[in-house]
């Protein structure tokens, strides 16, 4: 079962990867905004690729300890840019943390246990800041939100971090058998939500050509 979910979470984020596929297939001019989402899903569908592996292999907790501050630092950064009145500060903070973050590794922790404590807090954090640009994407956005690309994005991180934190905190609490099918269904629903975001994308730019031409 535990192989099945993981496969079934590989292939979402290859779902998702190939909605990039599909805007370069088109020919879709990337905005600079989207550049860091572009790296993301890149370097998590390879490292999802190693993750899934090794995790029939042996032990492949050492690949998950240096890919999750990375991750996070492409998330965070990615929804900062959106921020309309805490950005310096946002910056400033999500910098702090990352230093923390690759001490704490380095230092700290057991490279081959999964530290829940720490991914707890990384999930908390960007499940708060996806949630504050989900409001204000909602709120402000020129367009309808739903047409928003940018609102995909914020839904899907919230989404899979909110799962993820949740199952943390039961984890450092209680043993489940089941944690690892929420810790995936949170990547599922994160990763359709990605999919839709390059679609949306797309739809958006050809409306914007639309007005043009």
């Amino acid at each position: 079962m535990f192989h099945l979910w993981a496969l079934f979470s590989s292939t979402l984020l290859f779902v998702a990867f190939c909605g990039l596929i599909f805007l370069f297939i088109k020919k879709t001019e990337i905005d600079k905004e989207l550049r860091l989402f572009v790296i993301y899903l890149t370097i998590a569908f390879i490292m999802e690729s190693v993750l899934l592996f090794f995790a029939t292999k042996k032990n492949n907790l050492f690949f998950h300890h240096i890919y999750a501050p990375i991750e996070f630092g492409l998330l965070s950064f990615l929804l900062i840019q959106w921020e309309s009145k805490f950005k310096k500060a946002l910056k400033i903070a999500a910098v702090f943390y990352l230093v923390y973050r690759f001490g704490e590794i380095f230092f700290l922790e057991d490279w081959f246990r999964f530290n829940t404590s720490s991914m707890t807090v990384q999930s908390l954090l960007l499940f708060l800041l996806a949630t504050r640009i989900f409001y204000i994407i909602a709120t402000s956005s020129l367009i309808p939100f739903y047409r928003d690309y940018r609102f995909y994005i914020a839904v899907g991180i919230m989404t899979w971090n909110g799962f993820h934190a949740i199952i943390f905190i039961l984890l450092s609490f209680f043993e489940l058998s089941i944690g690892f099918f929420f810790y995936s269904l949170g990547n599922i629903l994160g990763y359709l939500s990605f999919f839709w975001t390059s679609i949306c994308y797309y739809k958006q730019k050809q409306r914007i050509l639309k007005t043009f031409y």
